[in-house]
């Protein structure tokens, strides 16, 4: 009784800290296994005396904990529907050296709405700023036929574009160059 007091509260310690996701490459013992993290990485890490150690399996995701690396549970597709979004259902059969054309530089972005396109964006431009030649109080004065809807889908374009070419300053040429799209 006095062991699972202790389990429950180190599980209590556990649920207000950082996890990370992880998948189980291999089973050493009760108490090991190799696992890769999220960013490439192989850890040999403990599994926490909690864990139903007869449902882990390699290949499965798991929930580690990011001060002491270890096993804190395991996920599965019924209970988290998030991680059936970040598996791939099918890889595709060929690659753009198969079809014989050059990979395109950066990454498309697709999926169901909600799935998180629009803020993997938000995150990579927050470090963004404007050039000093950007007055966004001059150019939305000066934009009457614009609604707010229109003037904000010409800010996220612009700050789009400016990402493309790597940039971390949005110029005003950038607003030129989209409000000159044709609608």
């Amino acid at each position: 009784e006095e062991k699972a007091e202790e389990d429950k509260s180190k599980v209590d310690d556990l649920r207000g800290s950082p996890m990370s996701i992880g998948n189980l490459e291999e089973l050493i013992d009760e108490s090991y296994a190799i696992v890769s993290s999220s960013v490439g990485s192989e850890y040999y890490v403990g599994i926490l005396s909690f864990v139903n150690k007869d449902q882990l399996e390699p290949g499965w995701a798991i929930l580690l904990h990011n001060k002491v690396l270890s096993i804190v549970g395991l996920l599965q597709d019924e209970v988290d529907p998030m991680v059936s979004v970040m598996k791939v259902e099918k890889a595709p059969l060929e690659s753009y050296a198969d079809i014989g054309i050059k990979p395109p530089k950066g990454v498309i972005l697709y999926g169901e709405p909600g799935t998180g396109k629009t803020l993997l964006a938000k995150i990579h431009t927050l470090r963004m700023t404007l050039a000093d030649d950007v007055n966004l109080e001059e150019f939305v004065m000066t934009k009457d036929e614009f609604s707010r809807a229109d003037i904000k889908a010409i800010c996220t374009e612009a700050g789009l574009l400016a990402l493309r070419e790597r940039r971390m300053k949005v110029s005003s040429i950038f607003y030129i160059f989209v409000e000159l799209w044709p609608k």
